[in-house]
């Protein structure tokens, strides 16, 4: 624990890599993305299940990738 802040020190958390260099993105934004990701596919796959074209699926997917990440970064602290 880093004794100035009471919070845990970045080596605790697990934010560095192997070689010592800073993570690329941190844990709570690769859950959001990943999160968003399946739900994006999710919905890709049910538009194209639905009998819809594949750049409406497309369309589909993207637009819900997008709105839940902003809808996971609002809800997820």
């Amino acid at each position: 624990m880093s004794s100035q802040s009471g919070q845990p020190a970045p080596e605790t958390l697990g934010l560095n890599n192997a070689s010592g260099e800073k993570a690329l993105l941190s844990v709570r934004s690769a859950l959001i993305f990943t999160i968003a990701a399946m739900i994006g596919a999710a919905a890709g796959v049910l538009s194209l299940w639905a009998e819809f074209s594949t750049p409406v699926s497309i369309i589909a997917a993207c637009t819900a990738f997008s709105s839940a990440v902003a809808f996971l970064n609002a809800i997820i602290s």
